[in-house]
């Protein structure tokens, strides 16, 4: 990676390359600054950056799946590119002229005087075109490297191998370049806080502020009506979806399939039995305490019950 600054040349998850991973906006960020990711806003890379939240699922279960499963993708993807090699390049990257840019890449793939970048997925769903995040992840790695094509090999589903092939586009990669310049100049730097979702960040809110006891805050009345309206409406659609069930199990009595006019509509089997732990007997044995895992405290709204007139 001949003029491409290396600032982490560390094994990918590890904690020394997590460290250097905040220090800019990578190829999974890029996306959600963009508004192409549909699990993460420009709010959820800012707590990230800030320090006020973790780095994301590094170590979930999918995750790991990928990780050990990312060599037998790559020979696979070997076996359909005859005369092509794969090498690891350093696990972080960082763009000749916007510091804030970097990128870790899976592969470089190699043949001749060509070289790409080789992104490794894995997907319980059916990819059958790339999706926007993922384009613009491999994007983003050809704006840090300069390099001109990027291919995505996708396993999917454990039972097939996709290929999606992805050319350089200059125009977005300016743009991103010039909307992480941005986002880190003017929310990173100053730790001023971007525009929330009130939807699509309603989980990242409940984290955004330690309670301060006793502290007030003035309300738009008609904002706290709103509320109010709403969960009354959700209380009587609870109420209401509850009775139509049971009448609807009442009608069907044993029978374990539904039909309209000969055509099963639904269907009401028993499920797995639930798992759970006798709480009482690890008390009992004394051992309860050493496996209680106690988590977050987490923030309720609630209406206020006034009293009197």
């Amino acid at each position: 990676m001949s003029g491409i600054p290396v600032i982490a040349g560390t094994e990918q998850g590890t904690e020394a390359w997590l460290a250097a991973r905040r220090c800019g906006i990578g190829g999974s960020e890029i996306a959600a600054l963009m508004g192409a990711n549909p699990y993460a806003t420009p709010l959820d890379v800012w707590l990230a950056k800030t320090g006020m939240a973790g780095d994301g699922p590094i170590d979930s279960i999918p995750a790991e799946v990928g990780h050990v499963l990312e060599p037998f993708v790559a020979r696979l993807w070997l076996a359909e590119r005859p005369g092509w090699s794969i090498r690891k390049p350093p696990a972080l990257l960082r763009h000749p002229d916007v510091e804030v840019a970097i990128a870790s890449l899976d592969y470089v793939a190699e043949r001749d005087d060509e070289r790409i970048a080789l992104e490794i997925k894995t997907t319980q769903q059916d990819w059958l075109d790339l999706p926007e995040r993922v384009w613009w992840q491999a994007q983003w790695q050809l704006a840090v490297t300069g390099m001109d094509r990027a291919e995505v090999a996708v396993l999917v589903r454990n039972r097939e191998l996709r290929i999606f092939d992805v050319e350089g586009d200059r125009d977005a990669q300016l743009a991103g370049l010039d909307e992480a310049y941005g986002f880190w100049r003017d929310y990173v730097l100053p730790q001023r806080m971007p525009d929330v979702d009130p939807v699509r960040d309603s989980a990242a809110i409940n984290k955004l502020w330690t309670p301060t006891f006793d502290k007030e805050a003035e309300l738009d009345a008609d904002l706290v009506q709103r509320w109010r309206d709403l969960k009354a409406s959700l209380a009587a659609l609870k109420t209401d979806l509850e009775e139509a069930e049971s009448r609807i199990k009442l009608a069907m009595a044993a029978a374990t399939e539904g039909l309209v006019d000969g055509l099963p509509v639904l269907t009401w089997r028993p499920s797995k039995p639930r798992t759970s732990v006798d709480v009482d007997k690890l008390k009992r044995d004394g051992i309860y305490s050493a496996y209680v895992k106690q988590g977050e405290p987490v923030r309720s709204l609630r209406a206020v019950r006034r009293t009197g007139p």
